[in-house]
């Protein structure tokens, strides 16, 4: 099974693509609610609806050398970061490579969605939270790492 998100008049749906056929559910993984739609009819959304976008960075000996990162303890774990829901582009969309800088990463990506609220999770039932997979492809403006330092206070 397949699920997929779209506009519906001028309401985001869920549903089951079956075929060329959208069928529209009750929400992500709900029941059927008897509607469907030609998928070539179907303005597509992201399959996700996330209030974070929660990242691993590092997660592999190639890309840690690539960033130059290799020097020194090799790190335990996985660095993880987030980005904003509003970072989630739709299918076939658009974006607009930054004018600022020449340190623009790109890098397909195995994109997981979490169905439910998870914590304290043991890893037997870790797959349980997750709703699906999909591609993903992650754009990062290295330069605006670089050139964003944060301190511990906010000055007025």
């Amino acid at each position: 099974m397949k699920l997929a998100r779209m506009m519906h008049g001028d309401q985001a749906r869920w549903g089951e693509l079956d075929g060329d056929t959208l069928r529209l559910t009750g929400g992500m993984g709900g029941p059927r609610t008897g509607e469907q739609v030609p998928l070539d009819r179907a303005a597509l959304l992201a399959p996700a609806e996330p209030s974070k976008i929660v990242c691993v960075g590092r997660n592999y000996l190639d890309h840690i050398r690539e960033l130059g990162n290799d020097h020194g303890d090799l790190p335990k774990e996985p660095g993880i970061f987030l980005k904003g829901p509003n970072a989630l582009a739709e299918p076939g969309g658009t974006v607009q490579r930054p004018e600022w800088t020449q340190n623009f990463h790109y890098e397909g990506e195995l994109a997981l969605v979490i169905g439910k609220q998870a914590r304290h999770l043991t890893p037997a039932d870790a797959l349980t939270y997750v709703a699906g997979y999909t591609c993903g492809l992650d754009l990062t403006a290295g330069s605006w790492l670089e050139l964003c330092p944060t301190g511990n206070a906010l000055r007025p």
